[in-house]
């Protein structure tokens, strides 16, 4: 069964420390600003100042937003399956997942002004998206990106 689970982090720190217990390789990173997007990054980023940003593998998805009021950071994790972290706070009712081809912008649409690029070394073949769908209504709530091997391609 899979697993979607909150947590509110009070630092950049804190942040960086829950980022990286959920580390598996390959791993990529999505970052946003106001007046920017990064692209699709491989590596770690340096700073994790940004409004938000999202960490994707083939096992989860994290996705963090800059919360002013409460001086932190909004977390939201999406799990293939079950969480084990303590500090992680499960959204209520029971969710599948279900992995989909991905239908990739073009960097130079609208929606992307300044454009933005697939970073190099970055093999965007192998990102999927992954639908969450709660059992008792059977209505998709998430969209996660994720990654897949070659092998187990659908």
């Amino acid at each position: 069964m899979s697993s979607i689970a909150s947590t509110q982090v009070k630092d950049e720190k804190d942040l960086e420390a829950l980022l990286k217990n959920h580390l598996h390789e390959p791993t990529y990173y999505f970052l946003r600003q106001t007046h920017q997007v990064s692209g699709i990054l491989q590596e770690f980023p340096e700073k994790l100042d940004v409004l938000e940003g999202q960490l994707f593998n083939a096992e989860f998805e994290v996705r963090w937003k800059c919360n002013p009021q409460q001086k932190g950071y909004s977390v939201l994790v999406l799990s293939r399956s079950s969480l084990k972290d303590s500090s992680l706070k499960p959204l209520p009712g029971q969710w599948e997942s279900e992995d989909h081809s991905i239908l990739l912008h073009d960097p130079k649409t609208p929606q992307y002004p300044n454009g933005f690029t697939y970073k190099e070394g970055v093999d965007v073949s192998r990102i999927y998206q992954r639908y969450f769908r709660n059992v008792d209504t059977f209505a998709v709530q998430f969209i996660a990106l994720t990654v897949k091997d070659h092998e187990s391609r659908q």
